[in-house]
């Protein structure tokens, strides 16, 4: 997956990605994960539903804009619910800057990708959209201690190799817009 792909599909639905990602940008934060990681089961804060450990997924931090690294992410996955043809579940995210760490919580769907949509390697996207104005941010330190913001998913994800190996290819974007 690319970022070109990405960034056609949405300029055609009239969203920017030219947003800046800097951590030091006060306002917004437009970063991917994006690699493929094996899970390994972790701690977590206590989620709504209960749960105190998840499947976390260790990946690059991509400044969108510049395609540079800017650091790691961990995506730590549980609440698995099916619904339809797909799943809703909990994503714990943690952001690892320079400038410090942000730790986000949202509910986040899972749908398989259209058939007769365009050759992909993804084998699912993913979304989650926050209610505006909510507060997802569980924690942060050094830039982002004391910090409320909405965090954003659009991503592709591919599962194929989820119950064989608990290997996920992620190439996901976050809007993460502060308060």
């Amino acid at each position: 997956m690319n970022m070109q792909f990405f960034t056609r599909l949405f300029a055609a639905a009239g969203i920017m990605l030219a947003l800046p990602a800097q951590a030091d940008d006060t306002k917004s934060l437009v970063v991917a994960l994006r690699g493929a990681a094996i899970g390994q089961v972790r701690p977590v804060p206590r989620t709504p539903q209960g749960s105190t450990q998840a499947s976390c997924f260790d990946l690059q931090l991509v400044d969108v804009r510049k395609g540079e690294i800017i650091g790691t992410a961990t995506d730590c996955l549980s609440d698995f619910t099916p619904e339809g043809n797909g799943t809703s579940l909990t994503a714990t995210t943690i952001f690892h800057f320079r400038e410090g760490t942000l730790v986000s919580r949202g509910r986040t769907t899972v749908q398989p990708v259209s058939p007769t949509a365009a050759p992909s390697p993804a084998t699912h996207i993913t979304g989650s959209i926050p209610v505006p104005g909510s507060n997802e941010v569980l924690s942060g330190d050094g830039r982002f201690r004391g910090k409320a913001a909405t965090v954003r998913l659009s991503g592709a994800v591919d599962l194929s190799q989820l119950a064989s190996a608990n290997k996920i290819a992620f190439d996901c974007i976050f809007v993460i817009d502060f308060l």
